[in-house]
């Protein structure tokens, strides 16, 4: 493998600590920014939660036997997350970063464990 991936307990605090930073700056802050520094920074605070969320889930699929439920259970966030996203626009961006950290704690208390470890890929 040309690119090593984090461990999957790192993957998760990382995911943790993306939702705490879009949280925590408000995005009407970077408007005063020239535009380059804060197309930058807009991104990684937008993208960056997916993309650690894609890795977790790369990880764990590498590491279960049951394909279909596996991608199942994806396709089944996926159309959560987009309800979710919908909801955001009567409750707001901000507390929809609530819901979703929650949502990935759950998951991460879900994720299967042999002798208190994660198992991972």
């Amino acid at each position: 493998r040309a690119f090593r991936t984090p461990a999957l307990p790192l993957v998760w605090v990382g995911i943790v600590a993306s939702l705490v930073l879009a949280y925590a700056i408000d995005p009407a802050r970077l408007l005063g920014w020239p535009f380059w520094p804060r197309l930058i920074v807009a991104c990684v605070m937008g993208f960056l939660p997916v993309y650690l969320a894609n890795i977790a889930f790369a990880k764990r699929f590498a590491a279960t036997d049951g394909v279909q439920s596996a991608f199942a259970i994806n396709l089944l966030g996926a159309i959560l997350g987009g309800c979710l996203e919908y909801g955001a626009l009567v409750t707001g961006y901000r507390n929809l970063l609530i819901v979703v950290g929650a949502l990935y704690l759950l998951a991460f208390l879900l994720t299967p464990r042999r002798d208190g470890a994660l198992i991972t890929a």
